[in-house]
């Protein structure tokens, strides 16, 4: 079983010389053989330190005690260091939403993560078995999975190693019978309650009556999986950077038209990695979640959004695919300029409600070449031809601009559309009007009305600037 254990560890480039290694040791017979391992080997592989960590996670009354307390001793006897932590797993169920399972194991690993840093160690090993590999298969096929599923409890995940994952824990329990190696029973694992006991205790040996070697095979066919996902990984890390286009922790935005060009499994992996992105894990996300993202992006509304677990909000607009957090706001709830404001001449106008500040200065004619400055953010008009007060407003159903250079009218609506703006932007896109008259949708496209010509003589140059720090090309006068 040893030489076993030692081709696995160099199979997966496990150990390495010098490595600080912390042995994760529930008390129970996997475990305490991990360790017994780990401190054989210790010379052989020239590892730095061998240290037992531990987690209580209080579920079990007085024999998680027990387990914490028998752990503490067996470091003590071998005179190596003990991590160990106690905590209330159910008080935190209580707390936040998930399941016990998710919530325990996210716990488990923040506990292993913090001792990785406080101690500077270079791996955490961990006890599972072949036959662990073996039940989670199986467990997940039950309940449905994907192919990353079926790959089953990783050989290695960034610094976590599971040296026995390759062994049959008959021969793990032959092993430590055969060495006296004391160790501690969890009595839950009895529980018909759990699916994964019902699986060990009903459902294989019903399977190995048909396949004597059945968890061999389950464990064979994770692992085999575990190489066609570690390269479908790399494939869809490279590939994710060449269609996002935008990258923040709360969302990550998409070339659509380039993500629909993927092979159907590399758009769920992107999928899957932009969800654990944006909400640190892929946790309550399922198959079906995936499959109304494919029906989002292949809808042919321009505009269209899904709401999925855990606040998860997925948008297309027009050409951009989009996974933000936050439960999507219906439409009539965006957030507009309030009535219509006044705009100061001279001087500035700060509009709250879309973060914007219109500033409006009068120059000479002669001040400042108007052909070559007119820009998105920046329109001139003829003072002369202006009617005061000028006003903004959001826009409204039905209007219209006679656009710069153009003879007849054009709906609003129109220009957004060609423009492919998503409803959550036009209505923060400021309408200035002079009269009746739209002379400007800020930042979209300038009227006719009030344009320079060789009679003009002063200027109202107006200014619309982001006050959005985070906006790139802000203009600032």
């Amino acid at each position: 079983m040893l030489e076993q254990i030692k081709k696995t560890i160099e199979r997966f480039k496990m150990l390495e010389k010098g490595d600080k290694v912390l042995a994760a040791v529930s008390g129970g017979v996997d475990s305490i053989v991990l360790l017994h391992i780990l401190i054989m080997l210790k010379n052989e592989y020239e590892l730095d330190d061998v240290s037992v960590i531990h987690l209580n996670h209080s579920m079990r009354g007085c024999e998680s005690n027990r387990d914490y307390l028998f752990v503490r001793d067996i470091a003590k006897k071998r005179n190596i260091r003990f991590i160990g932590k106690t905590v209330d797993v159910m008080k935190a169920v209580n707390r936040k939403n998930g399941s016990l399972q998710e919530i325990a194991r996210k716990i488990r690993y923040d506990f292993f993560e913090d001792a990785i840093r406080r101690y500077k160690a270079d791996k955490v090993a961990t006890g599972h078995t072949l036959d662990d590999n073996a039940e989670t298969v199986l467990m997940r096929i039950i309940k449905g999975t994907s192919l990353k599923g079926l790959s089953g409890i990783p050989p290695v995940r960034d610094k976590f190693i599971r040296p026995l994952i390759e062994i049959k824990r008959a021969d793990i329990e032959r092993y430590a019978n055969e060495n006296r190696l004391k160790f501690v029973e969890d009595s839950s694992n009895k529980m018909g309650k759990y699916l994964r006991n019902r699986l060990r205790l009903n459902l294989l040996p019903i399977l190995q009556q048909y396949n004597p070697r059945i968890k061999e095979d389950l464990a064979r066919l994770a692992i085999s999986i575990g190489r066609d996902e570690d390269y479908l990984k790399r494939e869809t890390e490279k590939i994710y950077r060449r269609i996002l286009f935008e990258d923040d922790k709360n969302s990550q935005v998409f070339d659509l038209k380039k993500t629909k060009k993927l092979p159907d499994t590399l758009k769920a992996r992107v999928f899957l990695k932009a969800i654990a992105c944006i909400k640190g894990n892929q946790m309550g996300i399922y198959s079906y979640h995936i499959d109304d993202i494919f029906k989002l992006i292949f809808n042919h509304e321009p505009q269209c959004s899904i709401n999925l677990p855990k606040g998860v909000v997925v948008k297309k607009e027009y050409d951009k695919l989009i996974f933000a957090l936050g439960r999507q706001m219906g439409r009539g709830s965006i957030k507009g300029i309030t009535g219509e404001r006044l705009i100061k001449v001279p001087g500035s106008t700060y509009i709250k409600e879309i973060g914007k500040e219109i500033k409006a200065s009068i120059l000479e004619y002669s001040d400042i070449d108007v052909m070559s400055k007119d820009s998105k953010h920046i329109a001139y008009f003829d003072m002369a031809k202006l009617i005061f007060p000028l006003v903004v407003r959001n826009f409204k159903t039905g209007d219209r601009v006679k656009p710069f250079g153009m003879k007849g009218t054009k709906k609003i609506k129109d220009l957004f559309i060609e423009k492919k703006m998503p409803s959550s932007e036009r209505k923060k896109t400021p309408i200035l009007l002079s009269g009746d008259d739209i002379i400007w949708v800020v930042g979209v496209r300038r009227g006719e009305g009030a344009k320079i010509d060789k009679d003009t003589r002063r200027i109202l140059m107006v200014v619309m600037v982001d006050l959005n720090p985070d906006l790139e090309n802000q203009i600032r006068i």
